[in-house]
């Protein structure tokens, strides 16, 4: 059998979160830190954590040179994806600790910004399908010129 095909516990992705993400390996990444938060039992401020140094997540990503994986940790931190911590017992250990925003996760590809509908159902400004202009319509503008002249007095107003 070939050592290329799974004969090894794979890494899964979804390949939307890549998508989103506009690159799989940070998308991989985000999901191996959920996957391990989700059996981790290191519990701080209410949330499980998973901590490794940037070798070690070498080890379990070793086609992402170390520089790389810490340019992604840190730019999936920039995104508001990943929240890092240090809760070492030892003052001189700066592993980092993580765990996921799963919040901005579920905003992820949302649009940012309120998005205010302009017609339709969902309109903060009707209830129903009208067009705004329905019943107030704009009076209509052309280059037409009318001369036509009234001789009756009473229709028009004479200022001095």
């Amino acid at each position: 059998m070939n050592n290329l095909l799974i004969s090894e516990p794979p890494l899964q992705v979804l390949p939307s979160l890549a998508v989103e993400l506009d690159n799989v390996d940070k998308a991989i990444m985000l999901q191996q830190i959920h996957y391990w938060c989700s059996k981790s039992n290191k519990v701080k401020d209410g949330y499980r954590w998973v901590y490794n140094s940037v070798s070690n997540w070498h080890e379990q990503f070793p086609w992402i040179s170390e520089k790389t994986i810490q340019r992604y940790l840190k730019d999936l931190e920039r995104k508001g994806l990943l929240i890092t911590g240090v809760y070492n017992k030892a003052v001189f250990d700066k592993t980092k600790w993580y765990r996921i925003n799963y919040e901005a996760l579920d905003n992820l590809g949302k649009p940012k910004g309120l998005a205010v509908p302009t017609i339709g159902i969902e309109s903060p400004i009707l209830n129903g399908t009208e067009s705004p202009n329905q019943y107030h319509r704009l009076p209509e503008t052309t280059t037409e010129t009318n001369n036509n002249t009234s001789d009756n007095k009473s229709d028009h107003i004479q200022y001095k």
